[in-house]
């Protein structure tokens, strides 16, 4: 099946399990700002605790530009975000792409611990602007979104190959 087939294909499955939106993207698709992680070192209470999240940013990064594509999930909110990446994610690895990776929102991601498998690192904490991602991506997204409380859509994504 060629990338654009499997694309189609999940992008069929995302909006079957409720996504609103589905964008593939390249990887030079994704906007990278180590400012993101600000929030993660500074105000998200599992930093640090958990293994994966003492790599680097650097490191975070290199590991994800490994990947060649994936595709960017827009839900009603960031709980079914993630629980859509997660299904694609385990459809992936189920047909043959077994490096598949899910990454959510802080809300989602951080989840209860120490590591529940659902749980995936947030879009801040590996380095990428969710906002400036999505927007060019042309998927919509508010300047609040990152405002805990406000009422938006959820985004997750899915590393395919």
């Amino acid at each position: 099946m060629t990338r654009r087939e499997y694309q189609k294909v999940m992008e069929e499955r995302g909006l079957g399990l409720g996504a609103l939106q589905i964008e593939p993207f390249e990887m030079d698709d994704l906007l990278f700002d180590g400012r993101t992680w600000l929030k993660c070192l500074f105000t998200c209470e599992s930093e640090g605790i958990r293994p994966a999240d003492r790599a680097d940013l650097e490191l975070r990064q290199r590991m994800l530009r490994e990947f060649s594509w994936g595709a960017f999930i827009r839900a009603k909110d960031a709980g079914e975000a993630a629980a859509i990446a997660s299904e694609l994610e385990k459809r992936a690895m189920e047909d043959g792409y077994y490096f598949a990776f899910a990454i959510g929102e802080c809300a989602a991601a951080c989840g209860e611990g120490p590591m529940p498998i659902c749980q995936r690192p947030a879009f801040y904490g590996m380095g990428i602007d969710l906002i400036a991602t999505a927007r060019r991506l042309q998927m919509p997204i508010s300047l609040q979104h990152t405002i805990p409380g406000t009422p938006d859509d959820g985004y997750a994504a899915i590393f395919v190959e």
